[in-house]
């Protein structure tokens, strides 16, 4: 344990800013060549002090957030599912491919203190305002020739904070972003029109710093989202003011599917202040009672719910019917999740106690009951179909429903009547017949 002497000389002669700045100057070198309890250990150290000089963080923070950000995804990517047969269990991580020292379970305690300072109140408050502040487009394109890595091929990779020592061109980022949103521009899957990548802004950073948490941290996952709910005025709300600035615009889902025809595969920050918020939304909505949701309207109004509840049913269904989610590929699965979740719970909740003005509010006007009997029709091309019918029924209206299920056992009744099998018994082998 540090002194406070020792504290007091860290802070004024900025050891821990030049510290953060020279690791992140060094990151290609050192952080890639960390075993996982070496990399816990850094992450918890750098939490930790940054949380103690708050002073010093909001010089060196984007440096800071993208030394965070870079281990979480290391983090993230050893962990592993617990049916395969060599993986380990590890107290923070849950499942691993790498085994632990036992030399480190001792620090394990202490290093779990460090690395929750990072969904703690105060910390959770301090990034939010800081980068939920100026919603003003953050320009993070000056980077080192650290980040153009050989093997990077996929925008994800790209290091969205900038450092000490500016070797690139200050417009690096944004023309990168810019060629990569405008070579698809113009493709339009289905009803939706491929929509460019926007400059980075600050709350992704935010957003992508906490996502990457959730998935690094899978023991720690109610705690931190419990923990980003807890103020709702300050994460849960500026999010969806973020994805839906405009409160009169009903068709903001369109922008978010936008994204998904212009980046498939799901390796854009831009898809995490989306996939943040379905997380979050979810979290607290299905623990809110009556009183709250309904008479009191916290963390959000009917008219709020309304809206939210628009938007999530209508990304669900065009995500289904124009086919923009791969659901082999984890980042694309996961963003569907988030947003079905939300949705289910919102149903649900609009089940028991109606906030929604209207019964056919959940009905999807883009398409008819006749399209929905042509596509289960058509066996090649009824697999979106039955998948909007397995996942989303309350889009086709109850009374639709009811005459497509009796539809349904008519063929089957047919299919049956024309395929009688003709026996014969015969009496003296009756019982071998």
């Amino acid at each position: 344990m540090l002194s406070k002497q020792t504290l007091n000389l860290i802070e004024k002669t900025n050891i821990f800013e030049n510290s953060i700045k020279w690791i992140a100057s060094k990151e290609n070198e050192k952080i890639s060549k960390l075993s996982t309890n070496e990399a816990l250990n850094l992450i918890g150290n750098i939490i930790f002090f940054g949380n103690l000089f708050k002073n010093c963080l909001s010089v060196c923070l984007l440096d800071w957030a993208y030394l965070v950000n870079r281990i979480l995804k290391y983090c993230a990517f050893i962990v592993t599912d617990n049916k395969k047969s060599n993986c380990w269990h590890h107290p923070l991580l849950g499942w691993t491919s790498e085994r632990i020292d036992g030399g480190y379970q001792w620090a394990f305690t202490r290093m779990i203190k460090q690395i929750s300072l990072l969904w703690s109140k105060e910390m959770v408050e301090f990034l939010a305002i800081n980068f939920f502040t100026n919603f003003e487009e953050t320009k993070l394109p000056q980077q080192q020739n650290i980040y153009k890595r050989k093997n990077s091929k996929t925008l994800a990779e790209i290091p969205i904070f900038s450092t000490i020592d500016n070797k690139l061109p200050s417009d690096f980022l944004q023309k990168f972003i810019g060629k990569f949103g405008s070579k698809k521009h113009q493709e339009t899957v289905g009803s939706i029109q491929a929509v460019a990548l926007p400059p980075f802004t600050s709350p992704i950073i935010f957003c992508q710093l906490y996502q990457n948490a959730l998935l690094a941290f899978y023991n720690s996952r109610i705690e931190i989202l419990s923990s980003l709910s807890r103020n709702d005025s300050l994460v849960l709300a500026k999010l969806w003011h973020y994805i839906n600035p405009d409160v009169s615009n009903t068709e903001s889902f369109k922008t978010c599917l936008g994204y998904l025809v212009t980046d498939p595969s799901v390796t854009s920050p831009h898809f995490a202040p989306l996939q943040l918020f379905g997380e979050i939304a979810y979290s607290l909505i299905s623990i809110l009672d009556e009183r709250e949701m309904y008479e009191t309207e916290k963390p959000f109004t009917r008219i709020q719910l309304c809206q939210i509840a628009t938007f999530a049913n209508r990304f669900c269904f065009h995500a289904i019917w124009d086919s923009l989610i791969d659901f082999e590929n984890r980042r694309s699965s996961l963003l569907f999740t988030s947003m079905y979740n939300l949705l289910n719970i919102l149903f649900n909740r609009d089940c028991r106690r109606q906030f929604t003005p209207s019964k056919n509010f959940w009905t999807i006007p883009e398409i008819s009951f006749k399209a929905f009997v042509t596509e289960f029709e058509r066996n090649e091309t009824s697999k979106r179909a039955q998948l909007l019918m397995e996942k989303m029924p309350h889009i086709v209206p109850l009374r639709d429903r009811i005459f497509l299920f009796r539809k349904f056992i008519q063929q089957d009744k047919e299919s049956f009547s024309n395929s009688n099998t003709i026996i014969t018994v015969e009496r003296s082998r009756i019982i071998e017949d």
